[in-house]
């Protein structure tokens, strides 16, 4: 039989009423008896919840196997398997004691804190807890925390004080390794741990199994950065400057913190530089960077200055930077980010511009905008824009200017009785100057659609009217051709009732009234049709329909098919006499397809429709193909055969392939062929090969290319690693706790500027 008891308390309140304590009575020195216990615990409770009724929130309860009680010392006494649980907090031991003066949970046992919240155990002797703040004190403690990397985090000590999530030891040992005896480990007189953020250890010594190899006044392991003195440390050896060895140490003064850099570079010489993070308030961030190097190559001394501010206010994110070197010519760099996570206002803008080489050169990239308005379930405007501009300042020549603009509005609304207008508007720019005068190219300022409801006619059925308007301007050198086309379109829709309906076929009236008027520099030019027939639906299946229109049509007018053939649209459909189309529609979760073509029965001139296919297969979000194709079958030639992909497979959880490819078959030209492969064979139980590539057949050629072999020693990382591209070797050794060895992080080249993830990044992707 279970003869544990449970004891139910809030610790806001311990301290309750002197008439609920009297009621108990005045001697607990004894074993409360089940019946009286009971009813003394009633009591205790009746007492607090009068005190404050609030408080019950903060519930905790007490599971142990006796309990005793003192009204003179006002204390509860819980002894034998006693597990106390309080908010995030499990506590287990022989025996605690509440003290209703205080407010606090004690023991001078052995005891075991876990915080579920922050996933921690804590063990050691002599433990105190303020209820109220949540502080503890504890002795001959061991705490065991999981660090972001999955690795172990292992504390030791004399003494610890808890304050909420943070940590202050004396006397006290850090290591990520979980072994009896650890490879390594950190003694420190004095031990902070900040979580999320950073460990700070004063007086410390680094140990190597049992010897002594450094002692500091001071070492800082960043957990926010997921940076340290060690792993950012980087050796290695590239053409350029032959050996170099990069050497990092972190600093914490108080609130302030940075890291101070030494550069040992064989051909250039030795770089000092510092990175200070000012405490500037929650949710801030401001650094700035200053860096020297008497470089022996170009007996210059060359400086770097940045300075970067980031914060977070809501739902905006920003970011913005400014670099300043003097490298015997003058660089100057200013970068921006801003997010702003909105339901009805989402937007992200990025920018990077600046002047660089010693030939200068200006450039704008990157530099994209893209931007949503929802303000209703009825209202929606979309804007993407991107531009990358760069120019020679000496000689004013342009070498790179392409920008590209699209922009989308849409909105519905009522009017009196009739539901559901309709109106979009769009913009579309893409420009290159590189082929300035070789390819024309369009823009789109602006299009508009404007569509009435479905209208229900009775006995006529349903209809719908369009407005369509295009302004279309051709751009090729200097010469510029503006058109403009507008489109009104009166339609049958299949909606109500059909004129016959078995199984899965449908019959039904087929009517449609069209007019086009066009403005060019050669004059104006406009045509009308109007077609009524019968249309066949068969649904073989939900997934596949077979549409056929049986139909007259009457049409007169004509078309600036010479002066403007880009602005001239559907004429297959402004032909007299009898016509008759198809359309094959397949639709599943993998695979789509549409086929559609169209014949003139009173065979004029050039009578068949173009047939069109359009077909795409998607296995997953990361690997689809799909396939464009016309066919004009009067001139019996393709007038559109283009191929896109995208794939990319996962040999294992760490590894991956990636192809990006389109094609024009028609001209027989690669527009995309990209080939990235990330690679990590296990070659061994503790050796593993890493390769990155990435390869652009059409593009920068070989954009990336770097091998390596990583060690895997217990609870670190050793990694010797080659990259083709910078004709550099590097060698690093790092820690498990913190991250991971790899290309992710280091190079040659001297200061902070280029330096892991702080690069600025390419200016040749478009």
């Amino acid at each position: 039989m279970n003869n544990r008891k449970l004891f139910v308390f809030w610790p806001t309140c311990v301290g309750a009423t002197q008439e609920a304590r009297r009621a108990i009575g005045k001697d607990w020195s004894g074993i409360v008896e089940r019946k009286t216990w009971r009813l003394g615990v009633y009591l205790l409770l009746a007492g607090t919840l009068l005190a404050s009724a609030a408080s019950a929130a903060e519930k905790g309860t007490i599971l142990a196997d006796e309990f005793f009680g003192n009204y003179e010392e006002e204390q509860f006494v819980a002894r034998g398997n006693v597990v106390v649980t309080y908010g995030n907090y499990t506590i287990s031991g022989e025996q605690f004691v509440i003290n209703y003066q205080n407010n606090t949970l004690s023991t001078d046992g052995l005891v075991e804190l876990v915080d579920q919240e922050q996933e921690r155990t804590i063990k050691g002797r002599n433990l105190v807890f303020y209820f109220e703040d949540e502080r503890g004190k504890l002795q001959d403690f061991e705490i065991v925390e999981e660090a972001e990397t999955g690795e172990p985090m292992i504390m030791k000590g004399e003494r610890v004080e808890l304050n909420g999530e943070e940590m202050k030891a004396e006397n006290s040992s850090f290591t990520g390794c979980d072994l009896e005896k650890p490879h390594y480990h950190l003694t420190a007189e004095r031990m902070e741990y900040y979580p999320d953020d950073r460990i700070e250890f004063y007086k410390a010594a680094y140990w190597e199994g049992k010897y002594k190899l450094i002692v500091l006044p001071k070492i800082v392991f960043s957990i926010k950065e997921q940076e340290n003195d060690f792993d950012e440390s980087t050796f290695g050896y590239n053409y350029s400057d032959g050996l170099f060895l990069k050497m990092v140490y972190r600093y914490a003064l108080g609130a302030h913190q940075g890291k101070l850099l030494v550069d040992l570079l064989q051909a250039k010489g030795v770089g000092e530089g510092i990175k200070h993070y000012f405490p500037v308030g929650t949710d801030k961030n401001f650094s700035l960077s200053l860096y020297h190097l008497d470089n022996r190559q170009t007996r210059h001394h060359d400086f770097q200055m940045i300075a970067d501010w980031q914060q977070k206010t809501g739902p905006l994110s920003y970011e913005l930077a400014a670099n300043y070197n003097d490298l015997g010519y003058i660089e100057q760099r200013m970068k921006g980010y801003f997010h702003l996570s909105d339901s009805k206002l989402p937007m992200s803008f990025r920018f990077e511009a600046g002047k660089e080489g010693r030939i200068p050169q200006f450039y704008l990239y990157p530099c994209y905008l893209n931007l949503s308005w929802r303000p209703n379930n009825r209202s929606l405007l979309d804007y993407s824009g991107s531009v990358y501009y760069r120019t020679n300042l000496v000689t004013d020549e342009i070498l790179t200017k392409k920008y590209q603009n699209n922009l989308k509005f849409q909105h519905s609304w009522d009017m009196f009785s009739l539901k559901d207008f309709r109106l979009q508007v769009g913009v579309t720019q893409d420009y290159a100057y590189s082929d300035y005068y070789q390819t024309p190219y369009y823009h789109e300022l602006p299009s508009l659609s404007l569509w009435t409801p479905d209208l229900d006619l009775g006995f006529a059925g349903y209809y719908q009217g369009r407005l369509d308007y295009l302004r279309l301007v051709e751009v090729k050198g200097e010469a510029q051709k503006v058109g403009q086309r507008t489109e009104l379109i009166w339609q049958r829709r299949p909606l109500g009732r059909s004129l016959w309906a078995a199984g899965g076929f449908t019959l039904d009236l087929a009517y449609s009234s069209r007019g086009q008027y066009y403005q060019v520099e050669g004059g104006h030019f406009q045509r009308g049709v109007h077609s009524i027939g019968l249309t066949a639906r068969e649904r073989f299946t939900p997934n596949l329909t077979w549409t056929n229109t049986l139909s007259w049509v009457e049409a007169s007018g004509g078309a600036p098919t010479k002066e403007f053939p880009r602005l001239v649209t559907n004429t297959y459909l402004y032909t007299s006499g009898g016509h008759f189309s198809s359309n094959l529609n397949f639709y599943s979760d993998h695979l789509t397809t549409a086929l559609s073509g169209g014949y003139n029965l009173s065979k004029v001139l050039n009578p068949w429709y173009p047939v069109r296919l359009t077909t795409a297969l998607k296995l997953d979000d990361d690997n689809y193909i799909e396939f464009y194709a016309t066919y004009n079958p009067n001139l019996q030639e393709y007038e559109r055969l283009y191929l896109t992909a995208q794939s990319r497979y996962h040999p294992n959880e760490e590894s991956s392939i990636y192809l990006d490819l389109s094609y024009d078959l028609l001209e027989k030209k690669w527009d995309t062929l990209e080939v990235e492969a990330n690679l990590k064979p296990q070659l061994t139980k503790d050796l593993r090969a890493e390769a990155e590539v990435r390869y652009s057949f059409f593009g920068d050629g070989l954009e990336r290319a770097k091998l390596g072999l990583k060690y895997n020693w217990h609870c670190r990382d050793l990694f010797f690693g080659y990259d083709l591209t910078r004709q550099e070797y590097i060698i690093q050794f790092s820690y498990k706790v913190f991250r991971e060895a790899g290309f992710g992080y280091g190079s040659g080249e001297q200061g902070f500027m280029w330096t892991g993830a702080e690069t600025w990044g390419s200016q040749n992707d478009w």
